[in-house]
Formats: structure tokens, sequence, C-alpha cells
């Protein structure tokens, strides 16, 4: 009899959408990450993802998942951030990320990554315990995120907008005149001046200007 009731509550058993931990199918909230379980919608907004993913199949692409119903998905020269929990949809062209910041998760707190743009600034990550975690939770350029596979799959995004962007700035360069040069370091410098981008960004965005 007692086997019979575990077996049945294991089928009762489903993933959690944001965390994949095991949870109760009558769940309304994940006892592990906090997630609002909404069985009606799940599948649809599964689907509505992989829609978006299959429509960039033939370029290089990477999908990360976070949690919140939020996903980024990154083809050619674009990412895009989609909160299935607002059904939204939001595209960044790559040249106009500054920067990208990664945090891994921890035992206590999640991981994320924020895409750094234009006027837009890095969350703060001096606090020991959090590492601007909670912060990402409501910033529209982040993603949060629990998993080490997650977090993989962020730094991944983060190799292939550096090279990106590498490559973009040296195709530009080499159609520029040599003053034009100048005024670019100018733009780059008013932009570490003004925290969007770090001290190490703005070098190694000048040496490939200079193309040291």
């Amino acid at each position: 009899m007692n086997k019979n009731l575990n077996e049945n509550e294991n089928i009762r058993l489903v993933e959690c959408s944001s965390c994949g931990k095991k949870i109760s199918r009558r769940a309304k909230n994940c006892p592990h990450c906090e997630h609002i379980v909404d069985k009606h919608s799940q599948s649809k907004n599964n689907d509505w993802t992989k829609k978006e993913a299959n429509s960039h199949e033939h370029a290089r692409m990477l999908v990360l998942e976070g949690m919140n119903k939020k996903s980024a998905i990154v083809s050619e020269s674009t990412v895009q951030i989609i909160d299935k929990k607002r059904n939204n949809k939001k595209v960044l062209p790559i040249l106009h990320i500054a920067s990208v910041q990664i945090k891994r998760p921890g035992i206590l707190t999640g991981g994320f990554i924020k895409f750094v743009g234009p006027g837009d600034k890095p969350l703060k990550s001096s606090f020991k315990v959090t590492g601007g975690a909670w912060a990402a939770i409501v910033d529209d350029n982040s993603i949060m995120f629990v998993k080490e596979e997650q977090y993989q799959i962020a730094l991944q995004i983060e190799e292939y907008i550096q090279n990106f962007n590498q490559s973009g700035v040296m195709a530009q360069g080499a159609n520029k005149a040599p003053n034009s040069v100048a005024d670019e370091i100018i733009k780059l410098k008013k932009l570490m001046d003004e925290g969007i981008i770090t001290k190490d960004e703005f070098e190694a965005k000048k040496k490939q200007l200079l193309d040291i």
C-alpha cells in the first residue's frame, strides 16, 4: 500500500521550469527558487522560446533559459531578451553592448548575466553575499540562473559578444582615417569615466583601434 502511494506521489512530481528541481504538480510556487508555477502557460511559453530559436536555425545561436521565465537568444548580430512572464521581447544589437557582466551562482544566491549598453551601468557587485543578484531580478537587460550549465552558457555568450565586437572594431578601423581613430579613443575614455566600461576594457579597445 505504502509503495503504491510513493509511486503515485512520484508521478505527481514535475520539473520546475526555472531551477529544474522536482516539485509537486499542485505547487503554486517552487519551494527551491520561489518561481511561480503557471501550469496552463508553461507548455505555451516553452513553444514560444523554441519558435524564436528555430527562426535562427541557419545562424550561430546560443540560448540561455533563466529564472522568472526570462531567456536570452544570441544569434548573428543581436541578443534577444525574452520575458515570457510579461510577454515581451527586447532586441539588443551586439555592437551596442559595451560589456557583459556575469556572476556565478552560489549556494545561497543565484547567478546572472547582464548586457551593459550605452548609458547603462553594471550591477553593483560589491555586496559579498548577493554580488548584485538581487538587482538583476528587476533589471531588463539581465538574466538570472541557478545551474552551473547555465553559467557555462553565459560564459559562451560573453566570449561570442567579445569576439564579435572585436571583429567589428577591426573592420571599422580599417576603413577609418587616422584622425577618426583618435575620436573613437576619446569616446571610449568618456565611457570609462562614466563607469560604463572598465579601465581594462578601455585599454583593450584602444589597442584594437591602434592595431597594437
